[in-house]
C-alpha cells in the first residue's frame, strides 16, 4: 500500500500551533518521496476577489459569477495561482489528480472559467502549501494532520466556515472530541 496522500485531504488538528494552518483543510495535489504539495481550501484571500485577479491578468469577467472567491494556497509561490478542478475540464498541462480532480496553474483555465467555459467545479488558490522530503511524514508522525480521501462535496464546498468540521465529520470525529479549547482560538 502506498503512504502517498495524493488526493487526500489534510485536517490541521490542536497541534498545528502556526496561525497559517490553524483549523485548515488541504488537498494534497502531489506527493512522492521527495516533496508534497497541496492547496488550503478555506482560507479566502480578503486581499484579492475574482474581478480584480482576473483584471490583473486583463482576463473579461463579463460572463463570471461576482461572488468567486480567491484562497490562499499557502504560504509558499503567493504570486502565483493554481486552480484545483473537477476533471470535466482539463487542458494539455493540467495534472490529473484522480477521477474526481484536476490541478491546472495556466492562465489559460482562469480565462476559461472567466468566460463560463470552465469546469463545473473549481477554485483558485494564490500560493501553495509545500513539504520537502520526510517533512510531510514527520508531521503526521507528530499528530499534526488527520488524513480523510478528498470527496467534490467538502473541495468544492462553497460554505468555507465548515469545511473543517465537515472534513473531522467524513472520520466521524467532533471538534469537542479532539480537545476543549480547540475551538475558542
Amino acid at each position: 500500500m502506498s503512504q502517498f496522500l495524493e488526493g487526500q485531504l489534510l485536517i490541521a488538528t490542536p497541534a498545528i500551533t502556526d496561525e497559517r494552518f490553524f483549523k485548515s483543510v488541504i488537498f494534497i495535489c502531489s506527493h512522492d518521496k521527495n516533496h508534497a504539495m497541496g492547496l488550503v481550501l478555506n482560507k479566502i484571500n480578503q486581499n484579492v476577489d475574482f474581478k480584480i485577479f482576473c483584471d490583473l491578468m486583463s482576463i473579461n469577467t463579463r460572463n463570471t459569477n461576482p461572488d468567486k472567491n480567491i484562497r490562499i494556497g499557502g504560504p509558499m509561490d503567493t504570486n502565483r495561482g493554481f486552480v484545483l478542478h473537477s476533471n470535466d475540464h482539463v487542458l494539455p498541462d493540467t495534472k490529473i489528480i484522480n477521477q474526481s480532480f484536476g490541478m491546472t496553474s495556466s492562465i489559460d483555465i482562469i480565462k476559461e472559467i472567466a468566460s463560463g467555459k470552465g469546469p463545473t467545479s473549481s477554485i483558485i488558490t494564490v500560493g501553495y502549501s509545500g513539504w520537502f522530503s520526510g517533512q510531510l511524514e514527520l508531521e503526521l508522525k507528530e499528530n499534526s494532520w488527520f488524513t480523510v480521501p478528498a470527496t467534490p462535496e467538502i473541495v468544492f464546498s462553497s460554505n468555507l466556515n465548515t469545511v473543517w468540521e465537515d472534513s473531522l465529520d467524513e472520520l466521524g470525529i467532533k471538534p469537542s472530541q479532539i480537545t476543549n479549547n480547540f475551538g475558542n482560538a
